[in-house]
């Protein structure tokens, strides 16, 4: 989940340039490689990450989904879009 999460908001923060290398992953979540690219692979088995064409690694769309399944990331901040309520420029188009 930590590995999703930090993916998440690497994409969330910057979708055209979502990506994040393995070495800042590691000093991110305090692990070696060997344990990184263990996850890492099942991750990308599973579709949720991907590797990007310049070589960093990026949550995918069912990443996302899957993220949010297990209840993550942690809430700090803003977050997607909530509905609210329509402006007067809505309800004037919507006439």
């Amino acid at each position: 989940m930590a590995l999703l999460s930090l993916l998440y908001v690497a994409r969330r923060d910057n979708y055209r340039e979502p990506g994040m290398g393995i070495v800042e992953l590691e000093r991110l979540l305090a692990c070696g490689s060997a344990v990184l690219e263990f996850h890492l692979w099942y991750l990308k088995e599973n579709g949720w990450v991907e590797r990007l064409e310049s070589g960093l690694l990026a949550i995918t769309a069912p990443g996302v989904d899957k993220l949010f399944e297990l209840g993550g990331p942690p809430r700090r901040g803003p977050h997607l879009l909530e509905p609210g309520t329509p402006s007067s420029a809505d309800e004037e188009g919507a006439a």
